[in-house]
Formats: structure tokens, C-alpha cells, sequence
């Protein structure tokens, strides 16, 4: 091969290759497996390249005579496999386990009596149908953009609600729309069901379709090209600003014994990032951690405690995750925490315990709770009503009179909540399912008065007092007031009837008659 033609072809490789770098922009990191692989594939595409003879064609015989470019990635990829054992579980194991911190919590004392007025009863899928509806409604947007399938779920002033960005379409979308950008996010309240779509004064610049520079991923990579990056995924802030999270990976190795050292935040606007470590993230953030890393680490912790040989062998005390997660709100509300199940590695159908993951500050704690697993309590949900065919939403886990309970709702083919369920964590023979167009509160009342061990009193009683607060619900189309009233909850259902219950504030001095579970029936004059 003549000089000229090496070097053009040495100039044409330099050009494919930092085009091939900025189109998949992996982590400029030897811990990364991702830019090894790059390179093992630049080394053998070298090798193609520069040991090409156009007048003789020799094919190699022994390892010796390949080229020196081949036997360099051979040597990478094999350093990569002997450093990687090294630090494997094998040998690292008790590592391994220490990644996450489980410490054993009282749960009567750690989680508060559930609040209906603030619990995710919408399941992602749920969700979903109402974003996209409340994006359907706007057709002049409709053939512009999508909803994205993020649907983060956050605390946002002391609610639970799911946001998600507005992204471009495709291609000819985001180039008709690029200079001002998408309109905003849709904002999903978890309990109300309520969905709204929150425009910004200035469009959305940097979103998961946007093209170039435009793409978010490859926006923080470009910015942070020597940081090793979880994806990253959408939340709002106090004041409801746009922005994107990304955690940053911590490793041994080459991508092993993963955690998370830090965060980058991106305002979705403007593009402009900030890295955080994690002990200085802002409070409003509520994900740092992956769940997928979390499970992970539970996993690795149960797996590894008492070493690699007894994982393997013997399996004395070896735990996993169940199959499966859902969030609620913890620390007074102002943090979101991960609930998972914990069982034996026999994978029975019962729980050991559970555990309450910060997905803030991966916080962790362990609660011992011998009882059903959440498939076999969704199986018993649906069994009771088993002639109507409807499908289980995984479970939340909230405390009812101290103890763990699941609650879960029971939906049709059509994705539609029919009925709410409660069942009894330890006990999942102890459930129950109302029709859902009666509320949460009536569903919790039903479980209550069938295994609170003693019914509660239907007597009805005349009380007067000083409103001290209020909150509403709009659950099924159906509003429900929650007056607070000598450290005691009333609810009322708004009827047509009634149209003084929207007048009542804090402050005030009311009079009603309400049974014993709390149900006002009628206010007096």
C-alpha cells in the first residue's frame, strides 16, 4: 500500500472515529467497559487497515505472525478479565454486601398511619393513560410532540405526583421546533388523579429525542466526558423548573462493584450543569440512586453476607428482592422511598420482611415481617373477586393501625380502577375490595371493621367543633373533604345536595353528625 493512501486512510480514520465518538460518546474512562470496547474495536480495525497488502495476501498461521495492533487487543480484553476476577464477587464478596447499609427499623414508629389524602393509588400504567389523554386534548400539539415514557414519580409540595417532559415527535419535528424548544411536562397527581400540562416560559432545549447537541445524554456526556453516567431521568423542582438528573457511577475495576458518587443536574432549558457530590444533592431531588442499582445492592447483600462459598453452597441465609418495587412517600413526606419485599432464596411465595430505600440518600432500612409476598397478595385481591376477571396493580405498602398493610387497586381489561383492596401483610388470607366509586376512605373502612378485631361503631353522634384544617381529594370523579377537628379526621363525599361543604375552611366552627368510622353523613345548620 502506497504512503498517500495510508494517510488518507489514517486521516479518514481519525474523522469516522470522533464521529463515532460524539454519535455514541462513551465515557473517556479505563474503568469503563463501554470505551475498552471501543477500543479493542479501534485496535482491530487498525490492524485491517494498516497490515493490508495489495501484492501479497498471507494468511496468518500462528499468533506470533499476527499483527502487533491484533495482539494488542487481545492483551486488553484479557487484561480487562484477570482484573475484573480479581475483584469480583468471588473475592470481594463481603464488599459486595457493604454497599448498602440495612439497618433494622420499627415500623409502627418509622412509617406514619397511612394518609389517604397522599398515597400513589394511580399505578406508571395508569398514569400514562391520563398524560396522554391530557396531551390528546391539546391537538395542535398532538402532531408536534409526544409524552415522553418517563413519568418520574416525585414529591413535589408535599405531594406524591409522576412528572414527565414533552419531547419532539421525530426528525422533522424537532427540526420544525428546535429554536424554541417543547412546550413543557405533564404533571400527574398520584392520589387525585388530576393531570395538567405545565408549559414553561421557555420551551424544553434539551430532551431523550433531541437531535445532536439537542439529546440529553449525550448533552451531560459531552460536558462531563470522563464521568462513567446512569441515564438520566426528568424532575421539577419547589417552584416547578424543569430539570434532569443524572447520577454519576462510582466503580472498582472495570464497571464493578457499582454505587453512585455524585449527580449532575441539567436545567432542561438551557442546558447549564451543575455536579453535585452526593451529600450535597438539594433536598428537592428525589432520585440519585437507580432502582435497578438498588436492587442490586439488596440482592448482592443478602447473597454475599456470609461469603461467596456460601452463596453457592449451602445458601445459609441467603436473601433476594422480590419480584418487583413500588415508591412511597417517607420522612414526613419530603423524601420518596423505595418498598421492596425480602424473601429466601427458595423463592416461596412468603416474605421474610420488606425494606424502605431514600432514593435520595439510599438510607436503608430493614423491617422484620414474616408474611405474604406481594404476588401472593395481588393473587388473593383478585381471587375474591375472581368472576370479574380484573387484573392487580402491584402493591403500596402503608401502616394501618401500626401494622404493614398492602394496598392495591383491581382494574378491567380497559386499564380502568374498579375496585380498591387492602390485605394484611402478614396474614394476606385477611383481605378485602370495594367498589372504587365509593373512595380509599371507604375501602379502608370496610378492611377495618372486618379485621380491626372488633367492628367499629355505625352509631351516629352530633360532634361541634373548630376546623383546625382541611385538604380535598377528587378520587373517581368524587370530592372528598377531610376536616381536622380536635386532632381527629372527618371525611365527606360532595353531593349535589350539598353545597356547603366547599364554604368550610380552617378556622371555622362546624356542626355534622358522623358514624363511628368517621363519615360525616350530614352538616347541621
Amino acid at each position: 500500500m502506497k504512503k498517500k493512501t495510508k494517510v488518507l486512510l489514517a486521516v479518514l480514520f481519525i474523522v469516522l472515529v470522533l464521529g463515532l465518538y460524539y454519535w455514541i460518546h462513551p465515557a473517556l474512562n479505563i474503568q469503563s467497559f463501554g470505551v475498552i470496547s471501543l477500543l479493542v474495536v479501534i485496535l482491530f480495525a487498525l490492524s485491517a487497515v494498516f497490515n493490508a497488502n495489495d501484492r501479497v495476501h498471507q494468511v496468518p498461521t500462528s499468533f506470533k505472525q499476527m499483527p502487533l495492533t491484533f495482539k494488542a487487543a487481545v492483551a486488553v480484553l484479557l487484561a480487562v478479565f484477570v482484573v475484573n476476577t480479581i475483584f469480583s464477587s468471588i473475592f470481594m464478596s463481603r464488599r459486595y454486601a457493604s454497599l448498602i447499609d440495612k439497618q433494622t427499623g420499627s415500623f409502627a414508629d418509622d412509617v406514619a398511619e397511612v394518609d389517604l389524602n397522599n398515597v400513589a393509588a394511580l399505578d406508571r400504567e395508569s398514569t400514562q393513560k391520563l398524560g396522554d389523554r391530557t396531551m390528546g386534548q391539546i391537538p395542535e400539539l398532538v402532531s408536534q410532540f409526544s409524552v415522553s415514557d418517563q413519568y418520574t414519580q416525585i414529591i413535589y409540595k408535599g405531594r406524591l405526583v409522576r412528572v414527565t417532559p414533552i419531547d419532539y415527535a421525530g426528525f422533522f419535528q424537532y427540526m420544525n421546533n428546535r429554536s424554541t424548544g417543547t412546550p413543557g411536562y405533564i404533571l400527574v397527581d398520584s392520589t387525585t388523579g388530576q393531570s395538567s400540562l405545565v408549559q414553561t416560559d421557555r420551551g424544553l432545549k434539551y430532551t431523550e429525542n433531541g437531535i445532536l447537541g439537542n439529546n440529553i445524554y449525550r448533552h451531560v456526556q459531552l460536558q462531563y466526558p470522563t464521568y462513567m453516567l446512569y441515564d438520566a431521568h426528568f424532575e421539577i423542582d419547589e417552584d416547578g423548573a424543569p430539570y434532569w438528573i443524572t447520577p454519576v457511577k462510582k466503580v472498582v475495576a472495570v464497571d464493578e462493584m457499582t454505587d453512585v458518587q455524585g449527580a449532575i443536574i441539567t436545567d432542561a432549558v438551557t442546558g447549564k450543569s451543575h455536579y453535585y457530590k452526593t451529600a450535597d444533592v438539594p433536598e428537592w431531588v428525589d432520585y440519585i440512586y437507580p432502582a435497578s442499582l438498588i436492587e442490586s445492592q439488596l440482592n448482592d447483600n443478602g447473597k454475599y453476607q456470609s461469603g461467596w462459598w456460601n452463596s453457592m453452597i449451602g445458601q445459609k441465609g441467603v436473601t433476594k428482592t422480590t419480584n418487583g418495587y413500588n415508591y412511597v412517600a417517607c420522612n414526613a413526606n419530603n423524601d420518596v422511598c423505595l418498598y421492596t419485599g425480602i424473601t429466601s432464596a427458595a423463592a416461596d411465595e412468603s416474605n421474610l420482611g420488606f425494606v424502605l430505600v431514600n432514593m435520595r440518600t439510599k438510607e436503608t432500612r430493614y423491617y422484620a415481617a414474616p408474611g405474604a409476598e406481594e404476588y401472593s397478595a395481588m393473587d388473593t385481591a383478585k381471587g375474591i373477586v375472581q368472576e370479574k376477571g380484573y387484573s392487580a396493580t402491584f402493591p403500596i405498602l402503608v401502616n394501618v393501625n401500626g401494622k404493614p398493610t398492602y394496598m392495591l387497586s383491581l382494574k378491567d381489561d380497559a386499564g380502568l380502577v374498579k375496585m380498591y383492596s387492602f390485605v394484611d401483610a402478614q396474614d394476606y388470607q385477611k383481605v378485602t375490595a370495594t367498589d372504587a366509586a365509593n373512595g380509599l376512605q371507604a375501602a379502608l373502612n370496610d378492611y377495618l371493621k372486618a379485621y380491626s378485631g372488633s367492628s367499629a361503631s355505625s352509631t351516629a353522634e352530633t360532634i361541634t367543633g373548630m376546623v383546625t384544617d382541611v385538604k380535598t381529594a377528587v378520587i373517581n370523579g368524587n370530592t372528598y373533604y377531610y376536616f381536622v377537628i380536635k386532632d381527629q379526621t372527618y371525611v365527606a363525599v360532595a353531593t349535589a345536595s350539598d353545597r356547603s361543604l366547599p364554604f368550610v375552611s380552617a378556622g371555622d366552627t362546624i356542626s355534622f353528625t358522623a358514624d363511628g368510622n368517621g363519615n360525616i353523613t350530614s352538616l347541621n345548620p
